[in-house]
């Protein structure tokens, strides 16, 4: 962060100050329609249900929506 802009919340960090961002932390849109995956083998027992979570995900989120204020990861 700028050492001359006031953070309230120390946790999050501008967007703009992330210099060098792996590419596994960088956003990837959502898919809310359901996708068949094939896969080989056998799921454990314990899992159950249909939700199941694979993959990267959404890291920067809107830090408010107002115009003036930045994204924050």
């Amino acid at each position: 962060m700028h050492s001359n802009e006031f953070s309230y919340n120390s946790y999050f960090i501008h967007e703009k100050d992330l210099k060098y961002v792996p590419p596994y932390l960088k956003d990837v849109p959502e898919t809310p329609n359901e996708v068949e995956y094939r896969t080989s083998g056998s799921w454990p027992t314990w899992i159950e249900g249909k939700l199941l979570r694979i993959g990267e995900g959404r890291f920067t989120n809107p830090f408010s929506q107002q115009s003036h204020q930045h994204p924050v990861t």
